[in-house]
C-alpha cells in the first residue's frame, strides 16, 4: 500500500490529530495519526474516472466498441404464439415449425427505446404461415403493409422491431427475405 504525503492542506481530526491517506489495494483509506487501523473511505472501482456500470446505472461520454457479440434465443411457440422475452436477447430465432397466430413480446427492459432482431426460419418439411397482427403489443408496419413471410422451405426472412414509446407499440422493419 501506497501512503499519500502530499495532502495540502494537511487536514486535523478530533485533538488536533493528523487525518492520513492512502490508497489501498480496493479503497482509498483513512486513520488519525497514531492510530493502527486503516478505514475503508471509497472504493477505489467507484473512483474510477469512465468506469462503466456492470449492471444497470447510467454511462455518460464517448463508448468505443470493437466487438460485440449476441447470443442467438431460440423462440418457443406455444399453442400457436411465439414467446419473445427479451430479458434473454435481443437477437431470436423463430422456426416455423407450426403456425404462428401471434406473438407474446414480454420482459421489456426499463427504457425509452426497445429493439430486437427476429430470424424466421421456414420449416424444412411444410410451408407454415406467420400472422402478425396477433401480438399483444400492436407492431406498425410501413405503409401499413404487413409482410408476408417466406414460403419457401428452409429459408430465412430477417425482421427487426423497435419500440419509442416504452413498448406500447413497436415499428416493424424487413431486413431482408428469403436467405
Amino acid at each position: 500500500m501506497r501512503q499519500l504525503t502530499t495532502l495540502k492542506p494537511r487536514f486535523r481530526g478530533p485533538a488536533g490529530k493528523e487525518v492520513l491517506l492512502q490508497a489501498g489495494l480496493t479503497h482509498l483509506q483513512w486513520m488519525l495519526q497514531g492510530d493502527s487501523t486503516w478505514q475503508n473511505l471509497a472504493s477505489l472501482d467507484d473512483l474510477a474516472p469512465g468506469k462503466m456500470p456492470v449492471s444497470g446505472g447510467i454511462f455518460t461520454g464517448n463508448i468505443q466498441v470493437r466487438n460485440v457479440v449476441e447470443t442467438l434465443v431460440e423462440v418457443i411457440i406455444y399453442d400457436g404464439t411465439a414467446v419473445i422475452d427479451l430479458s434473454q436477447g435481443s437477437v431470436f430465432n423463430l422456426i416455423l415449425s407450426e403456425n404462428v397466430i401471434g406473438f407474446n413480446i414480454n420482459a421489456l427492459p426499463a427504457g425509452d427505446v426497445n429493439a430486437f432482431t427476429l430470424l424466421v426460419t421456414q420449416n424444412n418439411t411444410e410451408a407454415k404461415t406467420l400472422d402478425w397482427a396477433g401480438s399483444n403489443i400492436p407492431i406498425k408496419w410501413p405503409d401499413n403493409a404487413t409482410p408476408l413471410v417466406t414460403t419457401t422451405l428452409d429459408k430465412v426472412d430477417v425482421f427487426s422491431f423497435m419500440s419509442i414509446d416504452q413498448g406500447d407499440s413497436f415499428f416493424g422493419f424487413v431486413g431482408g427475405q428469403a436467405y
